[in-house]
């Protein structure tokens, strides 16, 4: 009797224990569901929380929507590949720091990867012609409507599937138009060149105006296509002002830093609606964590564990998660998201960004979330988000520091779109007057209505007149320090890369022309280096 008395008291006492913790854990859930409702109240005070409705793209006007001359197009460019593989052709192929090849006064179309004639390169724009007629009609009708479902949420793979096919396609779009205009520079036409790259630029600000981060860091990419098509038409001695004109105004047009600020917003708020609808269902959360399995898998990827235990296990982390992890986590993507809305109004300010990405970092930091090292958009990056299951305790919060990575390359190529347009402003002035303008102040008001900022420091782009009838045009870069235009890299900081907008270089200098001797001496290494 007594060890049954002892016993019944232990399940007693074991009882009441398991009800103190489960209603600890009820409890712990409301409080913590009360500190994110509190949080998103204050923020959405505040402006900084929004609805749907007033972060999706507006309607596109129907006498601007391009949507069926890019569907028609893509149709075509499926059927012929051979213009984006055996007969490439690389545009501004830096050769040395501040040296760009003329790619279009080569006599032939060289790469490491593939070497054959112009008349080869020629033939495939020729076979993809009707495909990049229909592109150009982009300049007049620059807006596509994806018809995105951004009411599903980011996290609804049937729902963005077709927006990443229709990214890759609009990045391979840009790719021929690219190639198409250096053929066209070697047969001596700019004014074609010219209408191929402003419909790039088009497909540009259509990839962007679908206002995720994903379509901006296409965007980006895209524009950097553009930028180099750009450098070899400012070389042609046939180009005139009248012609680069409407080029220069239609990058003005490019907002890389609004339309990064956009798609903060609509990522967030697509992410709020995933997030609700994993919550109401395990189911959804659990297809995602399926969806990145399968990626691993097809990207060939050891396969995650699989079996009963392993199912159980995620099973009871999905419950967690949903009840308790998910708002520790959440609390803190939305202090990330915060810190991030913050550095893209400050981008805005005529004041730099460098000191605006560092109290970036400083805010990540502080929030505890763990920094990737990769850049966005790199195969080292997406290898490293699918090289390993997913942490649920982190599952929202660490894509703040994903997205942190994307505000620099976007003041990257901002920097750039702004070097681009003082370039063209001075080739006009320079077609004009017969001479480089001794101060860069003399392109106002008749080629700029200001000139643009170095987004590094907030203060005017550096130019310089030089005496060999050049000129000097650079930002000071990433690191904020003005070396007199230096494009060279530190010596514990060498690069195989002579790109210059490398992050690594003293100065971000707009390329002057290589000499013969630099290009036979960029191949000679390369060779050398490779064999």
């Amino acid at each position: 009797m007594y060890v049954k008395r002892i016993f019944r008291k232990c399940l007693i006492v074991a009882g009441l224990i398991a009800m103190v913790g489960v209603i600890g854990s009820i409890i712990h859930h409301y409080q913590l569901r009360a500190a994110v409702n509190q949080y998103r109240a204050e923020l959405k005070a505040t402006g900084e929380l929004v609805e749907l409705s007033q972060a999706v793209p507006s309607p596109v006007a129907p006498d601007r929507d391009g949507g069926a001359l890019l569907m028609q197009a893509i149709e075509l460019l499926k059927n012929d590949s051979s213009l984006l593989t055996t007969n490439y052709a690389t545009s501004m192929k830096m050769v040395a720091p501040g040296r760009a090849m003329v790619a279009y006064l080569q006599p032939q179309v060289t790469d490491f990867e593939t070497t054959n004639s112009w008349e080869d390169v020629a033939a495939a724009v020729q076979q993809n012609q009707k495909a990049l007629d229909l592109l150009s009609g982009m300049v007049e009708r620059p807006a596509v409507d994806f018809k995105l479902r951004y009411e599903l949420g980011t996290a609804d793979d049937s729902a963005f599937t077709s927006l990443n096919l229709n990214l890759v396609w609009l990045k391979k779009t840009v790719q021929y138009l690219s190639k198409a205009g250096l053929v066209d520079l070697h047969n001596g036409n700019p004014s074609a060149a010219v209408a191929n790259a402003r419909a790039m630029l088009a497909l540009t600000s259509a990839a962007r105006d679908q206002r995720l981060i994903i379509s901006e860091l296409v965007s980006v990419a895209m524009c950097a296509y553009v930028q180099s098509l750009t450098w070899e038409i400012l070389q042609s001695p046939d180009i005139t002002e009248a012609q680069l004109a409407p080029l220069q105004a239609d990058f003005q047009k490019l907002d890389l830093l609004a339309g990064y600020q956009q798609s903060l917003t609509l990522e967030q708020v697509c992410g709020d609606i995933s997030l609700d609808r994993w919550r109401r269902s395990g189911d959804g959360l659990q297809r995602w964590l399926d969806l990145l399995a399968s990626a691993r898998t097809s990207i060939g990827l050891p396969d995650a564990p699989k079996g009963p235990l392993v199912h159980a296990r995620q099973t009871l982390q999905i419950f967690l998660w949903r009840y308790w992890w998910s708002y520790t986590d959440e609390l803190r993507a939305l202090h990330g998201y915060e810190i991030l809305q913050q550095t893209a109004r400050d981008f805005q300010k005529p004041t730099g960004y460098l000191a605006a990405c560092q109290q970036q970092e400083a805010g990540i930091t502080a929030l505890g979330i763990a920094k990737l090292d990769d850049e966005p958009g790199s195969i080292t990056y997406i290898f490293s988000l699918l090289s390993e299951p997913e942490d649920l305790h982190t599952l929202l919060s660490k894509s703040i520091t994903e997205i942190a990575g994307t505000s620099q390359r976007v003041m990257t190529y901002e920097t750039a779109k702004r070097i681009v347009i003082t370039a063209i402003a001075l080739k006009r002035y320079q077609l004009q007057h017969g001479h480089w303008p001794e101060q860069i102040s003399e392109l106002t008001p008749g080629f700029l209505t200001a000139i643009p900022l170095d987004t590094a420091t907030g203060q005017p782009l550096t130019y310089h007149r030089k005496a060999d009838g050049t000129f000097l045009l650079y930002s000071v870069g990433e690191d904020g320090v003005d070396n007199g235009g230096d494009p060279t890299f530190p010596k514990d900081g060498a690069s195989a890369s002579f790109n210059w907008l490398n992050p690594k270089a003293h100065d971000w200098v707009w390329p002057q022309p290589a000499t013969p001797a630099e290009i036979d001496a960029f191949y000679q290494s390369e060779q050398h280096r490779r064999h």
